[in-house]
């Protein structure tokens, strides 16, 4: 019979209809993304309307205890409401919901204990390591402005050193160190929220290998075999384009019988000599050459 009662629309009080008010206050908050919910108000055939206050440290102490309407539940259809913009400080936070439908409303229904945003659970971002040749890259999923992010990493190897670098932007690949060809590295990374002083537990380690030695071998070879080539195909070239340049140039030139004269003159020094009129190659003046 309490299940019954439990699901009647309104209630009579002092002759006034009302509805009942919404149970089970809760907040679910991860990643510092809050949403308060609460069971639904039933009433057959009508749409339950909903509205959501908020009144933090300022607002209780400084404010006579004004109650701020949310954001972005005043009102809403649903049992549920995102007040992260809401809550903006680390401090206790009274939460109030009340249903309507028409002209009926219900009491408030108050969060019991207040919300404070250091409760939130955080949990290390999503991840994706790989290799950019020989660079060793990491991109972060985007949680937010206020997350910073610590990532841990190491060459897997016994004693191996582990170093840390705080990363700050979000959903860009990140380069964290140049790696040797053939050995592995791992890395794993951890949340900071500095609005709350505290950090989520490390992610689970992942880790890449860079290609080994064979394709630089390979690369160091092909280099060689190119510079040998060079070195005997440019002068041997250079050689073979000077004769071309030189026989088109300077031709060796063969004069004719009829272009030979000799004469024949009387010296001191020979009794016959023979003066020959010759054209050299790469002239156009003859020469004379007395022949003794």
């Amino acid at each position: 019979m309490w299940f019954f009662y439990t699901l009647i629309p309104c209630l009579l009080i002092d002759g006034v209809a009302i509805l009942p008010a919404p149970q089970n206050l809760s907040v679910q908050s991860t990643n510092m993304k809050h949403l308060l919910t609460w069971s639904p108000v039933t009433v057959p055939g009508e749409i339950i309307y909903y509205f959501v206050e908020y009144q933090g440290e300022y607002e209780s102490l400084y404010m006579s205890h004004v109650w701020i309407p949310s954001s972005w539940c005043s009102p809403t259809k649903g049992p549920e409401c995102d007040i992260t913009d809401d809550i903006t400080a680390t401090v206790p936070y009274n939460l109030r919901v009340r249903a309507t439908q028409g002209s009926q409303t219900s009491a408030w229904s108050t969060l019991k204990p207040p919300f404070n945003r250091n409760s939130t659970i955080l949990t290390p971002p999503g991840m994706d390591v790989t290799k950019d040749g020989f660079h060793l890259v990491i991109k972060l999923e985007d949680l937010g402005s206020q997350f910073e992010f610590l990532v841990a990493y190491w060459r897997r190897e016994p004693g191996a050193k582990e170093h840390v670098k705080v990363v700050r932007s979000r959903g860009i690949p990140v380069h964290l160190e140049t790696m040797e060809p053939g050995a592995a590295y791992c890395v794993k990374v951890q949340t900071f929220v500095k609005a709350i002083g505290r950090h989520s537990p490390f992610s689970q380690t992942e880790c890449v290998k860079v290609q080994g030695e064979t394709l630089p071998l390979a690369l160091a070879l092909f280099g060689f075999v190119g510079f040998m080539l060079i070195l005997v195909v440019v002068p041997l070239s250079i050689w073979k384009m000077g004769r071309l340049l030189r026989h088109s140039c300077c031709p060796v030139v063969v004069l004719p019988d009829t272009l030979i004269l000799e004469l024949y003159v009387t010296t001191t020094l020979s009794p016959t000599a023979a003066l020959t009129l010759v054209q050299p190659s790469c002239t156009s003046t003859f020469a004379l050459v007395i022949i003794f």
